[in-house]
């Protein structure tokens, strides 16, 4: 959690989490002490989304972020408020998201890896959910059906696949 002035872009005020990360900063500019790289204003700044023409606050504003200077990725949500001296502030409070957009990321590298594999493989498979409606089809499988993935998801599997048994005589 932090407190910056609108104006100057000089930090007022980091709670103890903060200083952890960053040191103590108070009195010194956001975009010099919280970030790297920075030789002015951050582009991504939401200062001027913060306030209206007149000035006042206008609510919240959330945003993901990667930060530049610790390599992590935060939740922010920013708010113009009033502070102890009259002024309006920034008051932005970031949640660490990182692990989160790790596992996200994880999570595409996988459902990519499966994609790649169900393509591949030769033999028609169709994925269904605990109650038979179709998930996953590989072409293959929409060959085979006639159906798309697109248009075969969330049907039952016996709507678009249609088994005959029969016996063999020997």
């Amino acid at each position: 959690v932090y407190v910056g002035d609108l104006q100057t872009y000089e930090i007022l005020f980091i709670n103890r989490h903060g200083r952890k990360i960053f040191g103590d900063v108070t009195g010194k500019t956001c975009w010099q002490a919280i970030q790297s790289d920075q030789s002015g204003p951050c582009p991504f700044c939401t200062n001027h989304l913060l306030i209206d023409a007149q000035g006042q606050p206008t609510g919240i504003h959330t945003w993901e972020f990667h930060n530049t200077r610790d390599q992590r990725w935060y939740y922010i949500m920013d708010r113009a408020i009033g502070w102890v001296d009259g002024r309006i502030v920034r008051l932005e409070i970031a949640t660490d998201i990182t692990d989160q957009k790790e596992n996200e990321r994880a999570l595409a590298a996988e459902k990519e890896q499966l994609a790649v594999t169900l393509d591949s493989i030769g033999d028609a498979v169709i994925t269904t959910d605990t109650n038979g409606c179709v998930i996953l089809m590989n072409p293959i499988a929409e060959q085979l059906t006639g159906w798309n993935i697109h248009e075969a998801a969330g049907l039952p599997l016996a709507d678009i696949f249609h088994i005959i048994n029969f016996f063999l005589l020997y």
